[in-house]
């Protein structure tokens, strides 16, 4: 999926850029387990604990926006849903 790849790359880039940052394995994990791919979810799941990262507590800024079925907020920006 090319859509995925994307996402991977840009996370990668985010973390080259701030490594302390939870922020990019965590939109990453929401964005694998919003299309099914819980494999992945869970290896990004472990590269945060590998790393001591924890998602930081509040609002999460996707409760925000609405949410409709097509999936999340982060999903459609990228392209996985059109909805």
């Amino acid at each position: 999926m090319v859509e995925m790849t994307l996402a991977r790359v840009a996370a990668k880039a985010l973390i080259r850029l701030d490594p302390e940052s939870s922020t990019p394995y965590v939109l990453l994990h929401n964005m694998c387990a919003d299309i099914g791919q819980w494999d992945y979810a869970t290896k990004v799941k472990k590269l945060m604990e590998k790393h001591n990262l924890k998602k930081a507590a509040g609002l999460a800024w996707w409760t925000r926006v609405p949410y409709n079925a097509y999936g999340s907020y982060a999903a459609r920006i990228l392209g996985f849903y059109s909805g």
